[in-house]
C-alpha cells in the first residue's frame, strides 16, 4: 500500500504498511446452504504493531510520530476489540451486519469481592 499526501508543493508518502497482531476471522452463525455460515467478522484481539515508511521531499519534525498515531488510533477505534468489521454473507436469512458488530455475549460472570487487605488508597487523589 502506497498513499501519497500533496500540499503546497510538498509530498509525503507513506508506503510499506505492516500489521503485527492476532487477527480473528469468525464466521457465524452456521447454515444449512452454502457459504455455510451467514456472516463474517474480522478484528484484533489486541492493538496490533504498526509499521511504516515515511518518505518525501519536506518531513517536518514529528510527522512520523503524529502519522503513527493518527493510523495507530484509527486502527484502534475500527479493528481492535470491541470493534470489529461484520459482513452479512446471506441476506435472505439470519442476523444482518448491525446484529454481527455486537453479538449478545457468551456468558456473564459475577464476582463478589468478600474480603481484601493491604490495598493501597488508589481510589482518589489523596
Amino acid at each position: 500500500m502506497k498513499v501519497v499526501l500533496s500540499a503546497m508543493g510538498a509530498q509525503v508518502r507513506v508506503s510499506e504498511l505492516q500489521l503485527d497482531g492476532q487477527v480473528s476471522f469468525v464466521f457465524a452463525p452456521l447454515t444449512p446452504k452454502p457459504p455455510y455460515f451467514g456472516g463474517l467478522e474480522i478484528f484484533f484481539v489486541n492493538h496490533p504493531a504498526l509499521n511504516f515508511q515515511v518518505s518525501g521531499n519536506v518531513i517536518p519534525k514529528g510527522l512520523q510520530l503524529a502519522l503513527r498515531a493518527a493510523v495507530a488510533e484509527a486502527l484502534a477505534t475500527q479493528l481492535v476489540l470491541p470493534y470489529r468489521i461484520a459482513t452479512d454473507l446471506d441476506v435472505d436469512e439470519g442476523p444482518d451486519a448491525a446484529d454481527l458488530r455486537t453479538p449478545d455475549p457468551i456468558s456473564v460472570l459475577r464476582l463478589t469481592v468478600l474480603r481484601a487487605t493491604d490495598l493501597a488508597a488508589a481510589d482518589y487523589g489523596g
